[in-house]
């Protein structure tokens, strides 16, 4: 049984657009919400892709989302591949 892989999308690339903008779009997130008490905002922790050839899943955690005051975890299946940092420098 092969390991999950992860993987952190480029900040120029096609795979970090989409991330986030399927937090804004899919999950119905601003990726600007920003908690007045203390600053915190929506973070990308990475991609994950489950089994080989699959979708790669962006997660996203705020850890004082403004409208809970709770921390919260946001999983979205994307359609691009993060690209390596040796492709894109």
């Amino acid at each position: 049984m092969s390991r999950p892989r992860l993987a952190f999308a480029h900040r120029d690339g096609a795979h970090w657009r989409e991330a986030w903008d399927a937090l804004k779009t899919r999950a119905g997130h601003e990726p600007g919400e920003v908690c007045e008490c203390c600053g915190e905002g929506w973070q990308y922790m990475g991609s994950v892709q489950a089994v080989p050839g699959g979708k790669w899943t962006a997660q996203f955690r705020h850890r004082h989302y403004p409208y809970t005051g709770r921390r919260m975890n946001c999983q979205l299946r994307l359609e691009t591949e993060p690209e390596s940092l040796e492709a894109t420098g």
